[in-house]
């Protein structure tokens, strides 16, 4: 995806609702935190790697209640992979690295994983093996059908 596509897309995240409160009531938690992962993976592919660090310690702080849940523990791993890969790109296809992303129990599972679970991972996977996103996600997708 060309960096203008990114843009484009930040552009369109940007035309959302920004204030959490506003977007608890009229939607959710959950819905925040999949809109601020979103925006969060434009600002890594744009480079913005300090703002994506800001907002990973933002998400980390105000979603804190949410990510002690179960079912948010593996949003909060993804988040710190992200961290990760953001302050030692370098590493990401590291051996290391794999192992980090194998531990934190992000990887699908054997059962069909939901949509929007899969696309978060795929992005992560894109990042390890150096393919592009759309490339790896239709693999992975056509793997688990």
């Amino acid at each position: 995806v060309s960096q203008s596509r990114y843009r484009k897309a930040l552009q369109q995240i940007i035309k959302l609702p920004q204030e959490d409160h506003v977007i608890d009531r009229k939607l959710g938690k959950e819905w925040r935190l999949k809109k601020r992962m979103i925006e969060l993976i434009i600002h890594c592919e744009l480079g913005n790697t300090e703002l994506a660090l800001s907002r990973i310690q933002s998400l980390e702080k105000s979603l804190q209640n949410l990510f002690e849940q179960p079912m948010y523990k593996r949003a909060l791993a993804f988040l710190k992979l992200i961290r990760y890969i953001l302050e030692h790109p370098e590493n990401a296809s590291s051996k290391p690295f794999e192992q980090m992303v194998i531990q934190s129990n992000l990887a699908l599972p054997e059962q069909r994983e939901d949509t929007q679970a899969m696309t978060f991972y795929c992005w992560l996977k894109s990042k390890m093996i150096h393919q592009p996103y759309y490339k790896v996600l239709v693999e992975t997708v056509n793997e688990n059908n």
